[in-house]
């Protein structure tokens, strides 16, 4: 491997020439700032977090990709953040890489333009999915479209809730860590109800009072109590020019409505500083049973099965339900590229990085008899037309 191309890890600071603490904040900085510039999607700032993922840098420095690997698959995640006129070079040189290692490359949640690069060299692009953009610009709160999101704002207003952001530089540090341990006790509840045990590996970012860095965070705070009911943490995409409505967690007796009461407002906040985009993160699973060009029957057909009879374990249509109603302006196909096809391993190795075979049989099963229970009203749900 060249010397001027560079893979990191943890476990490849000991080696650097600089001491292990200023190489690894050196490289740290350099990855945020390419993921804070140059991503595109809700997951690109994930990259930022640095567990369990190895970074491959292009000879230049100028771009990174952040892969996990995965026994003798790599998988990429938050794109190929590099400028545009040096997205080819970093992927000759990471494919020249994995060849000498002997790794079949994944990667996860691609946007069209990269997809199509990527299809230039030998890989499959099979659809995921789909991004819900909302085009603040064209955005007025107003008319019937936007009565459901006023009414859950109304709602929370009506109960002493008001929308904040917190910022770490204007909090001393007891004041940070006691809402830091009022946030850990909200996100540890909220997935306690969830079928994978844990929030999803990779591809959600994980709450951590230490790995904030650019996300924003606001909170959904009852004036009297100063209680926290909800939060919500945001990440910066495109150089600022949009931002990914990215997790949200609230109290189990958190005021109906606060998680969408926090998704507006942060939007109408962004409204004020003239931010264009803002991303409502993946929807996976949405619009996919059809067959296009150059895709994957077998990962299709999984995806597809998923969709249609895996809600207990992922909840896709709830989900576009939810997001829907926030009337995205348009929905970007996001794909996975594999470069020698899919296979089962793959597919595997795939749920392995991002946790999803870790489940809970017992929760899985509470929420397949809910779904069950609540048929009537699960068919009302909004459905995606066709593409």
């Amino acid at each position: 491997m060249p010397a001027s191309v560079q893979r990191t890890s943890v476990r490849d600071l000991a080696a650097a020439r600089l001491s292990r603490s200023t190489y690894a904040e050196r490289s740290f900085q350099h990855v945020e700032q390419l993921a804070r510039t140059f991503g595109s999607s809700y997951d690109s700032y994930i990259a930022t977090d640095t567990e369990g993922k190895e970074f491959f840098w292009s000879s230049s420095g100028d771009g990174v990709l952040c892969t996990i690997p995965q026994g003798r698959y790599v998988f990429i995640y938050g794109g190929i953040l590099c400028p545009s006129e040096s997205r080819e070079q970093l992927v000759t040189e990471f494919l020249e890489d994995c060849s000498r290692r002997r790794l079949t490359p994944s990667f996860f949640n691609v946007g069209r333009s990269d997809a199509e690069l990527l299809r230039t060299f030998g890989f499959d692009a099979t659809k995921f999915g789909e991004e819900p953009i909302v085009e603040l610009d064209h955005c007025t709160w107003k008319g019937k479209p936007y009565e459901w999101v006023r009414r859950q704002s109304n709602f929370c207003h009506r109960h002493d809730l008001e929308m904040e952001e917190v910022i770490r530089s204007e909090m001393t540090e007891d004041e940070w860590n006691a809402l830091m341990d009022e946030l850990d006790v909200i996100s540890d509840h909220f997935l306690e109800d969830k079928p994978h045990a844990h929030r999803m590996r990779n591809c959600v970012s994980r709450f951590c009072r230490t790995l904030l860095f650019g996300q924003r965070i606001f909170v959904a705070r009852h004036t009297p109590s100063r209680r926290i009911d909800g939060f919500v943490v945001c990440n910066p995409c495109l150089g600022g020019r949009m931002w990914a409505i990215e997790s949200y967690r609230k109290r189990r007796d958190a005021v109906r409505g606060v998680i969408p009461f926090l998704m507006h407002q942060c939007m109408q906040k962004f409204q004020t500083e003239d931010v264009p985009f803002v991303t409502l993160s993946m929807l996976p699973l949405i619009r996919c049973d059809q067959p296009r060009a150059g895709d994957s029957w077998l990962l299709r057909k999984v995806i597809t099965l998923v969709h249609r009879h895996g809600s207990a374990l992922y909840d896709s249509a709830g989900l576009f339900h939810f997001k829907s109603r926030f009337r995205p302006h348009r929905f970007d196909d996001r794909f996975i590229c594999n470069r020698h096809g899919v296979s089962v391993g793959m597919l595997i190795a795939g749920m392995k990085s991002w946790g999803f075979h870790e489940v809970s049989p017992g929760k899985a099963l509470r929420r397949f008899v809910r779904q069950q229970w609540t048929r009537s009203s699960r068919r009302k749900l909004a459905s995606p037309k066709a593409a």
